[in-house]
């Protein structure tokens, strides 16, 4: 089946129950009313809005008991809206391409503690306001969850870390050690 054909599947309700119940109230009507209009990039562009992590975050995301669960479709078909093959669909085809550029540091900087998805997130949102930006990681690598926990056949860790590497270039990184306890507070 092609992206657009999913798409079609969405009935674009106008109140849709799908945003309040996802978690970063992604407007799934919206991305699939661009992909249906030939806008797929802008499509993956309101995927990312709310989330730098997108393709990452959106392979783990329990959506079957978030805005899958509430959606119309899945009312009246019951059956899942496959929210997370349109996720898939543009990662997949615009996330290797997407760069962030980040403005050259301002005067001002941040540590951020803790390297899983929260931390990453706000380590690349604060350094693309131009906040010189430090995060400490108390493990050897970063990913938290998503690089430990994650089983292979939902996402492979070596192309995961690869992603987070490349997403963190511009942050300095401190690994292998605890606030409080090997640097102080």
């Amino acid at each position: 089946m092609n992206i657009k054909d999913i798409t079609k599947k969405c009935f674009k309700c106008k109140n849709p129950k799908c945003i309040n119940s996802c978690p970063l109230n992604l407007n799934i009507p919206e991305i699939c009313r661009l992909i249906e209009n030939d806008n797929e990039y802008e499509a993956y562009q309101k995927l990312k809005e709310n989330n730098v992590l997108v393709s990452l975050c959106g392979v783990v995301c329990p959506m079957e008991q978030q805005c899958a669960k509430e959606c119309l479709y899945h009312k009246t078909k019951k059956e899942f809206f496959p929210i997370n093959e349109i996720e898939q669909y543009l990662t997949n085809k615009y996330y290797i391409d997407d760069k962030y550029n980040f403005p050259k540091t301002t005067n001002r900087s941040v540590v951020i503690v803790g390297g899983g998805p929260a931390g990453l997130t706000a380590a690349i949102e604060l350094r693309l306001a131009g906040f010189k930006t430090t995060l400490i990681e108390a493990e050897n690598t970063i990913g938290g969850v998503l690089s430990t926990h994650l089983p292979k056949f939902r996402f492979d860790n070596k192309i995961l870390l690869n992603k987070l590497e490349e997403l963190s270039k511009g942050i300095d990184f401190i690994f292998g050690k605890k606030v409080g306890k090997d640097i102080p507070i």
